[in-house]
């Protein structure tokens, strides 16, 4: 949410700050209190969001088997919340050192410790996250297979997230290898419409027409193109874009969805491919010895 810039002043939040300040039992918490704050400007709190941050805590008394009880309880609670708000998932690692286990071992030392195991534990998650993304691409490209479509350019579109991700794409796609679908849809709009059709191109690929779309219980929506290429728009070309629907999230509205391109050869641009296969397969037809020398 974006607020005013008086706003802390306007409901006393500064005062709240200095409470909080004073009950604060360690230097950590007091630096956290004057970090919190609010913006007006959208970048600042867009860049809050991507943020990582990171707690420490000292558990006093514990064992590794409680210790590592306490993580996994972090843990099967950080993915229920994701599960529950699909818009916004939140990640989690976490590393921790028991000062039995080290020898003169004070407290920066710990930690130090700790944060060594936590970016080992960081590691472990992003290698899940690759393999379970790997896993959904194949079984996606599957249901693209069983549907009786072959995309040469296919992207996989989270509708929560407003973000997306290459599945297949040809040397030169001109697609990011990811995103946002919002910023996507207006390149596939700039890059393969004629001005004249770019304002129902844009609504067909908005988030909010595909959801409705879902909702009626249509399994996918085509969209033929048509546009121009060369320097001088001196070659037309034709095409279609496949939508997909994948599934449902919790509440049952759309989730995921797939995004398949398709280019149309013109009349001119098959037959011209036609005469360099035939030509090519005469030419492997022609016995060695009856080539001409130098060939």
């Amino acid at each position: 949410m974006i607020y005013p810039a008086n706003f802390e002043t306007r409901i006393g939040f500064d005062v709240v700050r200095q409470e909080v300040e004073k009950r604060c039992i360690s230097t950590l918490g007091v630096t956290y209190c004057q970090k919190m704050q609010f913006s007006s400007q959208f970048d600042e709190v867009k860049a809050w969001l991507s943020q990582t941050n990171e707690f420490l805590a000292i558990l006093r008394g514990l064992n590794r088997e409680e210790v590592e009880a306490c993580m996994n309880h972090i843990r099967t609670q950080t993915a229920e919340y994701s599960r529950q708000h699909p818009e916004m998932p939140i990640s989690y690692a976490g590393g921790y050192a028991l000062s039995t286990e080290f020898e003169d071992c004070d407290i920066r030392e710990l930690f130090r410790h700790a944060d060594q195991n936590m970016y080992i534990d960081k590691n472990r998650a992003k290698m899940e996250e690759a393999a379970a993304e790997r896993k959904i691409s194949l079984e996606a490209l599957d249901v693209v297979k069983k549907k009786g479509y072959h995309f040469s350019n296919c992207i996989y579109c989270n509708a929560r997230q407003d973000q997306y991700r290459i599945l297949r794409a040809v040397s030169g796609f001109f697609l990011a290898e990811d995103g946002s679908y919002t910023g996507a849809a207006e390149h596939i709009v700039q890059g393969i419409t004629d001005e004249e059709k770019r304002k129902e191109m844009r609504r067909m690929l908005d988030l909010t027409h595909l959801k409705e779309c879902y909702q009626k219980g249509e399994e996918s929506v085509e969209i033929l193109c048509e546009y121009r290429e060369g320097s001088e728009g001196e070659a037309l070309c034709r095409g279609k874009v496949t939508i997909l629907f994948y599934d449902a999230a919790e509440d049952g509205g759309l989730h995921h969805f797939l995004m398949g391109f398709e280019r149309f050869r013109s009349d001119e641009e098959a037959a011209r491919n036609e005469k360099v296969r035939c030509a090519s397969g005469l030419l492997s037809a022609v016995p060695r010895k009856h080539l001409p020398p130098g060939r």
